[in-house]
């Protein structure tokens, strides 16, 4: 062995006699050496939802009853891509600190408060995080010792803001030992040229040395690179070695004569399944899947199909009939539809320099796909249960086709003998559409053709399966982007506004009444949903025919940047003029009952504001258009009267918090019902669970578990 201290190591490419020159290449070189006392020391980082309840070493308590809420960005905002916050009064954090340093880190910004920092139930120093730029990853406060030290740090929002924590840094020179190296899978068998990846676990997880290195013991039969992936080089057997804190794992390795071709397996389907994962998901092995579902039901499986080495074309995936000793079910209940890719954004907004991941989300429709080596792509199988089939198992294969090889997958379906209620006599499912993203998508149809024929065919396609799950609310917008372009496609207003040369505003009903009819027609017909009055732009956009341009009328006056809650003269004469033909115009559509004006997350004094002018305006037999609002409080203070006179109410998940809030909430919730008011609960960015494009499929469930 070397001593330790610095060494050259030359590696000279030697010619021999008569031979001609021969190329040289490295790949890595690896480097042994002892650890020192100053080896141990290293830094623990405690992410904000690394949570504890009953005190544990190192890990954040969050108080409760304080509405705590976690934030999603991206590790580019936040050190583990999400934050802990809330605005209410007294609430705090602690952590059980063991180490030689702690740094707590966070974000600043103009709504962000005041903390008293306390050590042991003496406050040692005030964090002060209001400050008029957003600035992410700050240090808020740090603190060493001399030595590794036990101790409680409480960090409590005096006053008003908001509290938050992005991650705690706790520094420890404690040397902790490796006692396991757990390896998965635990042998390799490839052929040549194609690759296996070894996952190492080292245990435990909060070991001082946690690098791990691999080794051939005969690279001429399979190498192995730093990532641990194995490559096959000629047939053979040979082990590979894991090598971590002086412990060693061997893992055996068979390079076989016969290549695989295809690879093919069930795969859950509440999670995605990332073709970056490729090297995990072709370690999937599960031949068969048992379904089980009620008659008039529709229930779901998936298969991943993948490559190795070479490609693989002309994949096709179809279903045999489900046979079973009381009868079958026909191909024609049964779609089997190929996952494509699409990107999406990690974290908050789509800036260029956001990082941004392929997720398998879309559904598609094409009747074979081709793979590249080394890649994979999923099926996505839906069975519709008949609602007179016979209770029982029904047996079926799923046929996966290339031109290089054929595979199959058995599954079975058990019927049991109930009966799934139509899904529009029990449910009100409200998901907010984007008729003018499927223009844009769809190129052919464009800016120019809203509407039409073509858009309408594909608005069509996409609103039935809404209405399939249960959809009973309609979208509408009544001016220019009612959400200030915060959907980043275009949501122009479905009622165009014009002034005309005499100075007298028109209200062209065309595209509105077409979409809402074509909703109708697929049987979403509860709610049409009119946003908004009280627009987060604060300005209503419209065509002056005496100027040839667009114009904007801003609606409630501003004071140091802030809506003061009072309309301009000029918006309240708008308005007026608005809800006056808007009124008429649904008395003769006769959609004036289920029409509401909606408003989302707006301030309270111009959402008040707004209620108030709604109710002054009647329509032929006087009643008042029914109000809708989304809101991430309720129930105490100046909310309390507003949400009163609001028909349908729905809450912001975060703002419901654990087994207590959520009681709190149903009690409150049937309180609404008895007075035949709507109450419902929603979900937007920084929520979690959710159905964002990354987010499992899984979530979207338990979101609608929390509904009910």
């Amino acid at each position: 062995m070397l001593e330790f201290k610095e060494h050259t190591v030359e590696v000279t490419n030697v010619k021999e006699e008569n031979q001609s020159q021969l190329a040289i290449q490295i790949e890595y070189v690896k480097i042994f050496r002892e650890l020192n006392n100053s080896d141990c020391y290293k830094e623990i980082n405690v992410e904000s939802n690394d949570i504890t309840t009953t005190n544990e070493i190192n890990k954040i308590q969050y108080s409760e009853n304080h509405n705590w809420a976690e934030g999603i960005g991206s590790i580019e905002d936040y050190s583990g891509g999400n934050d802990y916050w809330t605005s209410t009064k007294g609430a705090y954090y602690t952590i059980k600190f063991k180490g030689r340093s702690i740094k707590i880190l966070g974000k600043k910004a103009s709504d962000f408060g005041q903390y008293d920092v306390y050590m042991d139930d003496e406050k040692i120093d005030t964090i002060q995080a209001q400050n008029n730029d957003k600035l992410l990853k700050q240090v808020l406060f740090e603190k060493s010792f001399d030595q590794t030290e036990e101790h409680v740090f409480k960090v409590i929002k005096e006053g008003n803001g908001v509290i938050e924590v992005d991650n705690i840094i706790v520094g420890t020179d404690e040397y902790i030992a490796v006692d396991e190296i757990q390896v998965y899978p635990n042998n390799v068998e490839i052929g040549v040229n194609q690759t296996q990846k070894i996952f190492p676990t080292i245990l435990p997880n909060d070991s001082t040395t946690n690098t791990v290195q691999f080794r051939s013991l005969n690279s001429n039969i399979a190498k192995v690179n730093m990532d641990g992936v194995v490559k096959g080089v000629s047939v053979g057997k040979t082990e590979i070695e894991v090598i971590c804190g002086g412990l060693v794992t061997k893992v055996p390795v068979n390079v076989k004569q016969e290549k695989d071709i295809m690879g093919t397996s069930f795969a859950y389907t509440g999670t995605h399944t990332l073709d970056q994962d490729y090297q995990k998901t072709k370690l999937l092995n599960d031949k068969n899947e048992n379904l089980v579902a009620w008659k008039n039901d529709e229930v779901h499986a998936k298969a991943i199909i993948w490559s190795y080495d070479q490609p693989l074309n002309n994949i096709k995936v179809s279903s045999s009939d489900l046979v079973g000793e009381q009868g079958s079910i026909k191909k024609e209940f049964i779609d089997v539809n190929f996952l494509t890719e699409v990107s999406a954004y990690v974290g908050k907004g789509n800036a260029a320099n956001k990082p941004h991941e392929n997720i398998p989300e879309v559904i598609d429709y094409k009747d074979s796909v081709n793979l590249d080596p080394e890649s994979s792509i999923g099926a996505w199988l839906s069975i519709n249960t008949p609602t007179d089939v016979k209770a029982g198992i029904y047996n079926g294969t799923l046929t996966i086709t290339s031109d290089e090889k054929t595979e199959e997958l058995k599954y079975s379906l058990e019927i049991l003998d109930i009966v799934y209620p139509e899904t529009k006599d029990y449910t009100m499912l409200e998901l907010w559409q984007y008729p003018f993203s499927a223009a844009r998508y769809y190129e052919s149809v464009g800016k120019n053709n809203y509407f039409s024929d073509q858009h309408i065919n594909i608005l069509k396609e996409q609103l039935q399966l809404y209405a399939n799950a249960g959809g009973t609310a309609i979208t509408t917008s009544i001016l220019e982007e009612p959400w200030g372009h915060q959907t980043y496609d275009d949501y122009p207003s479905m009622v165009r506004w014009k002034k005309t040369e005499s100075g007298v505003f028109d209200f062209d009903y065309t595209w509105f009444d077409k979409y809402v009819e074509l909703c109708m027609e697929l049987g979403i017909d509860k709610q049409i949903k009119s946003f908004s009055m009280v627009p987060w732009s604060n300005k209503i956009v419209y065509f002056d025919e005496k100027s040839n341009q667009n114009k904007n009328i801003q609606i409630f006056k501003t004071e140091n940047g802030s809506w003061t809650g009072q309309m301009t003269d000029e918006g309240k004469a708008a308005w007026d003029t608005f809800l006056d033909s808007y009124i008429k115009h649904l008395d003769e559509k006769g959609w004036f009952d289920i029409t509401y004006i909606a408003m989302d997350e707006r301030p309270m004094q111009s959402m008040e504001t707004a209620i108030q002018l709604i109710k002054s305006h009647k329509n032929k037999d006087g009643k008042s258009l029914k109000i809708s609002g989304c809101f991430n409080h309720y129930g105490s203070g100046a909310y309390e009267e507003i949400l009163e006179n609001t028909d349908d109410v729905s809450i912001g998940m975060t703002a419901i918090n654990g087994e207590e809030g959520m009681e709190q909430f149903r009690k409150w919730a049937l309180d609404r019902k008895e007075k035949g008011l709507l109450t419902s609960i929603y979900t937007c960015t920084t929520h979690y669970p959710n159905s964002f494009t990354r987010s499992n499929p899984d979530e979207a469930e338990w979101v609608l578990k929390m509904g009910i």
